[in-house]
């Protein structure tokens, strides 16, 4: 900052005046001294002094050349710091006061309008600065009225979301830092008390919540490396039993969704890949078990009565089978059928179930896996083009839906698709029976990574959402099903109408 400042300097001239008087008795020199006092601008000793009109020192603020000036008890003109009246004032090299913005000593400085600098909380253009105690404006964090402000690189305090050092700060329209849990643009987020926004897992309320890579809390099911998670609709993650649109799952204390054999409360259970509790018959690693009903799924052993045929479950749950059994000092037969090798057959001669259509019986017991696999499909390609009607398992050309066509070409087969009847599919609750012969008729389960000519594949609109149908396959991708308006071998496994496989059953090894 160049300023030309005009000092008037009044020089004092001392004028020596020799006059000559002449006596009679001779000559005499007289002196007389003439004495002009100082005023305006002075240098002496190396400081400046201001004197007034009447040669006296001035001190204390003076006003000279539309500036202001401050001079010290002893006359001296100051330069730089000055504390009058309560307050901090500046001045420069040539002895101005300063106003405004000023960067001293590598620090900004705010000077009022009668150049008292300026501490706390200050309003310049709209924008809040923050001057320190020693008034030089803050940049960064500071703590002021019980909360945390940030300040940027230039002083200007900062509002909304901010990235400082690598993290994420919510700074109110105050611009106060933010703590705790935060609505924002109807999300919710977690500040945590240092201010940072939260990312994956935190532990509020007494309970753990998850939030996502952007810091937003999320809900429902989760998975988080790798492991599946279910949070509520509040957002705290789940334990123990849940139940969830009509499906039971059991998370661990942990959270984590636990799959496979699992010892609960006494119990043991068997979890799907999805999570889901499975109940009935189950075919797990090459063996029978039944897991109670819908409501129960736990493992039974011992003897049970199952829809009115007798079971024997041995200690591990597996179904005894193909052979003898000593119990209690009694020996029991049992023969090779149910389960393990699917003999569940129907008699060559029954055509009826209470007065309803089923198929003849094409192959049987003794007949290989792969000729019973043809009788199945042979017997469903007999039905194409019979019209499409729900609740209907008939003859051919009458009318069937998807699991009545299904259970006519096991009933071929040598299958009994039990408790998916023809009788129990007429009542119209049943309408859904692709659901019982999923649920509770004895057939593996497989993944769709191995699907092969004979399995049935089951359709749902969702991962969580009901069987709404059911096909066999042929291979190279194709099926045959009942599809309105009739029965078709014209879609392939994955083409529209179909949506998504929710699974595969294998009724033949």
């Amino acid at each position: 900052m160049k300023r030309k400042s005009a000092v008037a300097v009044a020089c004092l001239t001392f004028f020596l005046c020799m006059t000559t008087v002449t006596h009679a008795k001779g000559t005499v020199l007289t002196t007389r001294v003439n004495t002009v006092a100082k005023t305006g601008w002075q240098y002496t000793n190396d400081n400046w002094y201001y004197y007034d009109a009447n040669g006296n020192i001035q001190t204390g603020w003076i006003s000279y050349g539309g500036h202001k000036y401050y001079l010290h008890p002893n006359g001296t003109m100051a330069k730089g710091w000055v504390f009058t009246d309560g307050h901090y004032q500046y001045l420069n090299n040539f002895g101005i006061q300063q106003f405004g913005w000023q960067m001293i000593n590598g620090n900004w400085y705010h000077f009022d309008e009668n150049g008292d600098m300026e501490t706390g909380w200050i309003i310049y253009n709209n924008r809040n600065y923050y001057m320190r105690p020693s008034g030089e404006m803050a940049t960064g964090w500071v703590f002021t009225n019980g909360h945390y402000q940030y300040l940027n690189t230039v002083g200007i305090q900062q509002t909304g979301w901010q990235m400082i050092n690598g993290k994420w700060y919510l700074l109110d329209t105050d611009g106060n830092m933010e703590t705790g849990w935060i609505q924002y643009n109807g999300r919710n987020y977690y500040m945590r008390p240092s201010g940072e926004m939260a990312t994956g897992w935190v532990y509020t309320n007494d309970h753990y919540q998850y939030l996502d890579a952007f810091g937003i809390q999320k809900y429902g099911w989760q998975n988080v490396y790798n492991t599946w998670y279910y949070l509520g609709d509040d957002g705290n993650m789940q334990t123990g039993w849940l139940n969830l649109s009509q499906n039971y799952y059991y998370c661990n204390s942990s959270g984590a969704m636990l799959t496979g054999w699992q010892f609960i409360n006494g119990n043991w259970y068997y979890m799907a890949p999805s999570g889901v509790m499975l109940s009935g018959w189950q075919y797990i690693n090459g063996h029978w078990y039944y897991l109670g009903d819908s409501n129960d799924g736990s493992m039974k052993s011992g003897w049970q009565i199952i829809h009115g045929t007798t079971y024997y479950f041995k200690a591990n749950g597996m179904m005894a089978e193909n052979g003898w059994l000593l119990e209690n000092g009694t020996w029991y037969h049992f023969r090779a059928g149910g389960a393990q090798d699917y003999t569940q057959t129907t008699a060559p001669t029954l055509t009826y179930d209470n007065g309803y259509y089923v198929s003849p019986m094409k192959t049987g017991n003794f007949n290989t896996s792969a000729e019973r696999i043809e009788a199945m499909i042979a017997r469903a390609y007999e039905y194409l083009g019979t019209p499409y009607r729900i609740c209907t398992s008939s003859y051919p050309g009458d009318g069937v839906d998807c699991s009545g066509l299904v259970m006519q070409a096991l009933y071929a087969a040598g299958f009994d698709p039990y408790p998916a009847t023809p009788s129990h599919h007429a009542k119209p609750e049943n309408e859904y029976d692709s659901r019982t012969l999923w649920a509770y008729t004895p057939m593996a389960h497989v993944p769709t990574s191995d699907l092969r000519r004979g399995d049935l594949v089951f359709y749902s609109s969702g991962p969580y959402a009901p069987i709404y149908h059911v096909a066999i396959y042929l291979g190279n991708g194709k099926v045959i099903e009942a599809w309105p308006p009739y029965v078709t071998d014209y879609y392939g496994v994955t083409d529209y109408p179909h949506t998504k496989i929710l699974g595969v059953a294998r009724p033949f090894e």
